[in-house]
C-alpha cells in the first residue's frame, strides 16, 4: 500500500523464486580517456546512474571509462515472495512481491523456504509499466535488511548431549570466570581489568 512507502516493514512468506547472484556497482572509479586521471569514488545511489562531471585534471566532459580494479562491487539477489498457501482464503491467488537481498543477505534462502523479511518498502520507476498503462506507475520492491528462515533450528535445538555435559562440567569449574576473561581476545596480553 502507499502508506506503506519507504517505511521499515516486516512480512512472511515463501519464496517462490530466486535470481542468480549477480555483482552490484558499490563505489565506483573512472579513468579519464585523455589524461588518464583517476576520478572518484562515486558512491552508487539506487537506480540513479553515475556521471563523473568534468575531469579535474584536464577538464573533459566526456570518455570516462570505469577502472576496474578500484571500483568494488556488493552481492545482489532478487527473490520473489509469495503469500504462504495457508494464508490464503479459499478461491484467491496468493499475491506476490520482489525483494532485493544484497552483500550477505544472498544467498540465505532457496524457493520453497518459508521466511520473515525485514526491509524497506520501496518503489522503483519502471518503464515497461509505464507504457503499458500509458501514465507513471512505479513497481514496489522490498529492500531486505534481515531474513530469518522460520525452519531454522535454535543453538538449543542443536546442541548435542555432548554439549551438555561439557556445559555442565564448566558450571562446576570455581574459575570459569577467570577462563572466560582469558578466552576474550587471547592475543592481548595481560589488561585483564579492561577485559572484565
Amino acid at each position: 500500500r502507499q502508506i506503506h512507502l519507504n517505511q521499515l516493514i516486516k512480512t512472511g512468506g515463501v519464496v517462490a523464486a530466486s535470481s542468480g547472484i549477480m555483482p552490484q556497482l558499490f563505489m565506483v572509479k573512472f579513468d579519464c580517456s585523455k589524461c588518464g586521471y583517476t576520478l572518484g569514488p562515486f558512491f552508487q545511489q539506487n537506480n540513479k546512474e553515475i556521471d563523473p562531471g568534468t575531469c579535474p585534471e584536464c577538464q573533459a566532459t566526456a570518455g570516462f571509462s570505469i577502472n576496474q580494479e578500484l571500483t568494488i562491487y556488493k552481492n545482489y539477489q532478487r527473490i520473489t515472495l509469495q503469500e504462504a498457501p495457508g494464508s490464503v482464503s479459499a478461491g484467491r491467488l496468493p499475491r506476490s512481491k520482489d525483494v532485493i537481498l544484497t552483500s550477505d543477505l544472498c544467498d540465505m534462502c532457496k524457493p520453497g523456504d518459508e521466511v520473515e523479511i525485514t526491509g524497506i518498502y520501496s518503489n522503483q520507476y519502471d518503464s515497461s509499466l509505464n507504457k503499458a498503462n500509458g501514465f507513471p506507475v512505479f513497481s514496489t520492491v522490498i529492500l531486505a535488511n534481515h531474513v530469518y528462515r522460520n525452519d531454522e533450528r535454535s543453538e538449543a535445538d542443536r546442541m548435542t548431549d555432548e554439549d551438555r555435559k561439557l556445559i555442565h562440567q564448566l558450571s562446576r569449574d570455581e574459575t570459569i570466570g577467570e577462563r572466560i576473561i582469558a578466552s576474550i581476545a587471547p592475543s592481548v596480553y595481560g589488561h585483564d581489568n579492561i577485559k572484565r
